[in-house]
């Protein structure tokens, strides 16, 4: 049988739409994961400091005790 013209052109249209989709997702896949690598050296060096600020505070306690 043959399908009707409105219904092939609908059928395209959905896959075109869903192809789009696909490829939008995977671009901002992409963008999410480049935006994290830019910030993770900031996010790091904010750890380490934290941790030398926590292990200074620590340090600092048990000379008091």
């Amino acid at each position: 049988m043959h399908t009707p013209r409105p219904a092939r052109v609908k059928v395209g249209q959905c896959r075109a739409e869903a192809l789009f989709k696909k490829q939008q997702q995977l671009h901002d896949g992409q963008q999410a994961k480049a935006e994290y690598q830019a910030e993770l050296p900031a996010m790091q060096q904010k750890d380490s400091a934290i941790a030398a600020l926590r292990l200074a505070r620590d340090a600092g306690q048990k000379t008091i005790r």
